[in-house]
């Protein structure tokens, strides 16, 4: 059953709070080390990420591009949360292992740019799931509600709608809401106030209609 408390609580064990994390971490060696992110080198010897926690991070942080196209395709954005559970997995791995700052130059470069890569990944994937990414720790999941400022204008998305059993990181939720509705609402719940209009068939079950108006469809 889906457990309510494990979604509210501030612990490695809510997956949300996990991935958050990773990012937060991420961010703060910059923090730490006085570095602006978006500013570092690229052209770095990635000789130095010899650690199997490099190789194996790196080798993560390449499939996303193919992971997301997967998702969007099957209709399955719980792929999305998965791999990024996954992932931030890896960088709790490597953070605990890894030395960025006040290392030989060549190592720090090429680290910091290991790093800014799985802080990017990390942010774009909580993003399509409408997520934040906070960047300390003391703002992570769940976030207090005059944090939340969405854009005024709301979005408007149609698209089908079915009622699914899915696993989720907290156990089994039935009466899911799924469909490519629910895939582009989430994509865009983090910029705007979202309207979703359902689209069913013709053979679809009558008593299935009411859930979903109840839901906001």
């Amino acid at each position: 059953s889906f457990d309510v408390d494990l979604a509210r609580s501030q612990s490695e064990e809510n997956p949300v709070y996990y991935i958050q994390m990773a990012h937060a971490r991420l961010s703060g060696i910059f923090r730490v080390g006085e570095i602006d992110p978006t500013a570092i080198a690229t052209d770095v010897d990635f000789a130095q990420l010899a650690l199997p926690e490099e190789t194996e991070l790196m080798k993560a942080l390449l499939d996303f591009p193919s992971l997301v196209a997967g998702a969007a395709e099957a209709l399955e954005p719980h792929r999305v949360a998965t791999y990024l559970h996954d992932t931030a997995g890896k960088v709790h791995l490597w953070y605990h292992k890894a030395h960025v700052l006040n290392e030989p130059e060549p190592g720090t470069r090429a680290r910091l740019l290991l790093a800014r890569a799985a802080q990017i990944v990390l942010r774009n994937g909580l993003a399509m799931l409408g997520i934040g990414a906070p960047k300390r720790r003391s703002r992570l999941w769940p976030p207090p509600f005059s944090s939340l400022s969405p854009l005024s204008m709301p979005v408007l998305v149609v698209g089908s709608v079915a009622l699914d059993s899915v696993e989720t990181p907290f156990g089994k939720a039935d009466n899911v809401i799924g469909g490519s509705g629910t895939f582009f609402s989430a994509s865009a719940s983090h910029l705007s106030p979202v309207q979703l209009v359902g689209v069913v068939g013709e053979d679809y079950p009558m008593e299935q209609l009411e859930p979903l108006r109840q839901r906001g469809v």
